[in-house]
C-alpha cells in the first residue's frame, strides 16, 4: 500500500510539473527563457519567501499570535514612553510582502520550516494506531495538514480548511469515519 501511495503522489507531481519539464525537453534540453521564467514563477509560488511571515489578511495560526503579542507589546511599550523604531510596514498593513515587528525578532523561513518538520512527527505515527480501515492514513493527514497550517510560513486563511475537510472523514461524513 505504501508503494501505491508514494506511485500517486508522484504521478501527481509529474502531472502538475510535466509540460515545464517537457517544454524543456523539447527544446534539445536547454530551457527557454519562457521555461526557465515559468520554473521561478513556481518556486515563487511555493514557497513564498518574499511574501512576509503572515499573509495580509492573518491566519488564526501561532505567528498571527505572535504578530499580535508584538502589537500589545509595542503599545504598551509606547503607553510607557518607550520610543520605538518605525518600521516602513507593520504587519496589519494589509499589504503583501516582508514587513517590520516593532518589538519581537522577525521569524526567519527556516525557523517555520523546523517547527512545522518536528510538529509532522506524530503524524508518522498515526497509520500504526488506526481503528478502522482508512483511518490511520486519514488521522495522519489531518495531523501533518494541521501541523502544517499552525506552523507555516505566510499561510493563508482558507488553508484551515484542508485539515478540517479531512477531519469531517474521522466524524462520520465519509468512508473513514463509518
Amino acid at each position: 500500500r505504501f508503494v501505491q501511495l508514494v506511485g500517486i503522489a508522484v504521478s501527481a507531481v509529474l502531472l502538475a510539473f510535466g509540460p515545464l519539464v517537457a517544454s524543456c525537453m523539447w527544446w534539445g534540453g536547454q530551457c527557454s527563457q519562457c521555461s526557465q521564467w515559468q520554473g521561478r514563477q513556481v518556486l515563487a509560488r511555493l514557497f513564498p519567501f518574499g511574501r512576509g511571515l503572515v499573509h495580509a489578511y492573518w491566519a488564526p495560526n501561532l505567528w498571527a499570535l505572535y504578530c499580535l503579542a508584538d502589537k500589545v507589546l509595542a503599545a504598551v511599550l509606547r503607553l510607557g514612553g518607550v520610543p520605538l523604531a518605525p518600521g516602513s510596514r507593520h504587519s496589519a498593513a494589509g499589504l503583501v510582502g516582508d514587513f517590520q515587528l516593532a518589538v519581537l525578532p522577525l521569524v526567519p523561513a527556516w525557523l517555520c520550516l523546523l517547527l512545522t518538520l518536528l510538529a509532522l512527527l506524530p503524524s508518522l505515527r498515526a497509520p500504526g494506531k488506526a481503528i478502522g480501515p482508512g483511518e490511520g492514513l486519514v488521522r495522519s493527514l489531518v495531523l501533518a495538514s494541521l501541523s502544517s497550517f499552525l506552523l507555516g510560513y505566510h499561510v493563508h486563511e482558507k488553508a484551515v480548511l484542508t485539515p478540517l475537510l479531512l477531519q469531517m472523514l474521522l466524524s462520520g461524513g465519509g468512508p473513514a469515519g463509518g
